[in-house]
């Protein structure tokens, strides 16, 4: 599935919440309604919405849909930082290899100095 895919049913609050009473004595019925609908239900205690309740097969495809996100941030965050590198290397602001890693070096060994 794609995360442009609007394959996620949304919640219908008039529908979907019910009091921790209600829920406790339909119980079968409400894992029944969400299997059903594809919807969690939302459970309330002194009218505040304290529990969500859904079907695994529901929560396992919103878990993908949130990972599939997550990476396609990730690949955006990085194509945006190889960008910039691009332009300021450009502009000429880029670091030579030579010295980053010379600066690595120094850097370990005066860390194996400390650690002596």
């Amino acid at each position: 599935m794609s995360i442009t895919e609007n394959t996620l049913p949304r919640p219908k609050m008039s529908e979907d919440v019910i009091p921790f009473t209600e829920y406790r004595r339909t119980l079968s019925d409400c894992l029944e309604r969400t299997k059903r609908t594809h919807r969690p239900l939302f459970i309330t205690q002194n009218g505040r919405a304290t529990t969500v309740v859904m079907n695994i097969a529901e929560y396992e495809q919103r878990e993908d849909v949130i990972s599939q996100y997550q990476a396609h941030l990730e690949r955006a965050n990085l194509s945006r930082d190889v960008e910039i590198s691009r332009r300021e290397f450009a502009e000429g602001k880029g670091i030579p290899a030579r010295k980053v890693f010379a600066d690595i070096r120094e850097r370990l060994l005066a860390r194996q100095q400390e650690q002596a």
